[in-house]
């Protein structure tokens, strides 16, 4: 009994040893589909439009077109009415750019023309004190001294006069009565003569003392005060210019803005008719959609559509690739460039040969999967016409063989 456990590891051993040594796989099988190896997507790329965008006319899918032949139409009410109001704003604005720049011209025109009188009652104050200091003043006082000269010699001749009638009357050439009345009178007159002098005399005193210098203040601050009002104003004509300056200068863009605004509605109108920009075969959807998992579209008239979205596949007849995934525990496994054979889903006996390219990095599509993935194509030697964007087929992969085998 004891020697039943080295009987059983014994035999065990022996029909380990005769059985057949188990090869390690060379090639690995996934599923893909044909896509355009050579085409051009249309995308629908409106600048400015913001709306409905809905199918009106759209080619059938597969439709044999030329360069320029029409894709599509869209509905164009809305992108109409955007274009009217946009003219009407722009003209609006035109309106008002115009009237803003003429009345910057007034407004120009009308400081130069305060300027001017600013600085001609300037002129005219200073004109003012120095024709006072150097002519009214020197005309003053000698009309002054004129004066009172001639007040002096008059008094001067009242008192000879009154001296000689003294005397005259003295020598009883004339009555009592007569002396009384011409002497009583000059007398007066004499007095009257010296009060008006000591007037003169007191006025001028006034005049150097006072008067004069009042004039003279009067009339200096007068062309300081002119002269501080020019300056203020040339201070605010500056504000004014610059205030206007800035105001044309946002005119500009803003000119700009409702121009550009008209051109790039006009524009999205002429893009809602979709032409093909070459010769091919037209698909509905873009190139990734005919990968494996993906559903490519298909318009129809009242369908809608989003900007920026790809429209059409225009593709090269007869020009394909496969599209397959490959997940993350394979990419270590197969070399870019590695050979491939593809089997149509329709023809599983045909064989294309290829060579395998597959990105460096992993698809967005996988983040929230378990295993990442990376897509994949195989460049096709050759196709048969008969393919179609989108055939299944069935790809088998050459594993690199180990080394040392």
């Amino acid at each position: 009994m004891s020697r039943a456990p080295d009987l059983i590891a014994a035999l065990g051993g022996l029909l380990l040893a005769l059985a057949p040594a188990q090869e390690s796989p060379t090639t690995v099988e996934r599923a893909g589909t044909f896509v355009p190896a050579d085409a051009a997507e249309v995308r629908l790329d409106l600048e400015s439009f913001q709306g409905p965008i809905e199918f009106t006319d759209v080619i059938a899918h597969g439709t044999p077109v030329r360069e320029g032949d029409v894709l599509a139409r869209f509905k164009l009410d809305a992108v109409d009415e955007q274009v009217d109001a946009a003219e009407r704003e722009l003209r609006s604005t035109e309106i008002r750019h115009q009237n803003a720049r003429e009345q910057a011209r007034l407004d120009l025109e009308g400081g130069d023309a305060r300027l001017e009188d600013a600085s001609e009652a300037l002129a005219a104050a200073e004109k003012a004190l120095a024709m006072f200091e150097k002519v009214e003043l020197d005309l003053k006082r000698r009309g002054n001294d004129l004066s009172e000269s001639a007040t002096k010699d008059n008094l001067e001749d009242q008192k000879d006069e009154l001296a000689q009638l003294e005397k005259m009357y003295t020598a009883d050439e004339l009555t009592d009565a007569t002396e009384e009345i011409v002497l009583k009178r000059s007398r007066r007159q004499l007095a009257r003569t010296e009060a008006n002098f000591e007037l003169q005399q007191a006025r001028r005193r006034f005049d150097a003392d006072y008067a004069e210098q009042e004039q003279r203040r009067q009339k200096s601050n007068a062309a300081r005060d002119a002269r501080r009002n020019r300056d203020r104003l040339v201070r605010q004509l500056e504000m004014e210019k610059r205030g206007r300056e800035d105001s044309l200068a946002r005119l500009d863009p803003e000119m700009k803005s409702a121009r550009e605004r008209v051109e790039k509605l006009k524009r999205d109108r002429e893009k809602l008719v979709v032409r093909a920009p070459r010769a091919g075969i037209a698909l509905h959807g873009a190139v990734d959609d005919y990968r494996p998992g993906r559903s490519a579209p298909r318009h129809e008239p009242g369908a809608s559509a989003a900007n920026r979205s790809k429209l059409f596949t225009i593709a090269a007849p007869g020009r394909f690739a496969v599209a397959l995934d490959l997940p993350e525990s394979l990419v270590l496994k197969l070399g870019r460039g590695a050979a491939a054979k593809v089997a149509p889903a329709p023809q599983p006996d045909a064989a294309l040969l290829g060579r395998l390219r597959f990105d460096r990095f992993p698809s967005p599509k996988s983040a929230g999967a378990p295993e990442n993935g990376y897509d994949a194509t195989i460049e096709l030697d050759a196709a048969p016409p008969a393919i179609v964007a989108g055939m299944r087929c069935k790809v088998t992969i050459e594993l690199p063989k180990a080394s040392g085998s």
